[in-house]
């Protein structure tokens, strides 16, 4: 498949179209999983069609969500890119052996592409652990975003309160002097 703009042509590899209808497939097949039967079981007399309706609108909305971040954190990644590197790899491998000896495999031609002591088990493990240590990182973010965004509710709710006591202390006072009015009023009469 080949996306093209105004400015690029950029090729998408096989794989990351794999990739992206396996994810649409296992959103799709995971949606079948809460039908009405199910909302039914868990909201009792509850589950409504207008609660049905709403379910299907959430999970639609999170299945958007997950195409989405999956495409972003292909993108990220530049899945495609390595994707289409893999793939010259493997167009190189099968012509490669198909012209060289019966006993080279395409395992061994991509290994022999490798620095020495490095085998492919080791570069799957580095990109690995760079994905993990990059979701570590973005999720320390997040969860620093949240701690923040938490501080600075309670600091909201705090104001609240001192602005909720300050006009109990001014309706009380308030209340004291329409009292004294009262016993003044009385006393007079």
């Amino acid at each position: 498949m080949v996306l093209t703009d105004a400015t690029n042509t950029q090729t998408t590899a096989k794989r990351t179209e794999k990739l992206k209808t396996v994810m649409s497939k296992a959103l799709q097949e995971s949606r079948k999983v809460i039908d009405e039967s199910v909302v039914k079981q868990i909201y009792g007399e509850l589950a409504t069609p207008e609660l049905n309706e709403l379910i299907a609108e959430v999970l639609d909305g999170v299945t958007d969500r997950v195409e989405k971040e999956f495409g972003t954190i292909l993108e990220n990644y530049g899945v495609n890119e390595k994707l289409l590197r893999l793939e010259s790899v493997v167009e190189e491998c099968k012509s490669s052996s198909a012209s060289s000896a019966p006993s080279s495999t395409p395992v061994q031609n991509f290994a022999a592409l490798l620095p020495d002591g490095v085998t492919p088990q080791d570069v799957l493990r580095m990109n690995a652990h760079e994905m993990k240590l990059a979701e570590r990182e973005r999720l320390i973010a997040e969860i620093t975003a949240l701690e923040q965004e938490g501080k600075d509710v309670e600091g909201e709710i705090e104001e609240g309160k001192k602005a909720l006591a300050s006009k109990m202390q001014d309706i009380e006072r308030q209340r004291m002097n329409l009292q004294k009015t009262a016993d003044l009023c009385t006393m007079t009469a």
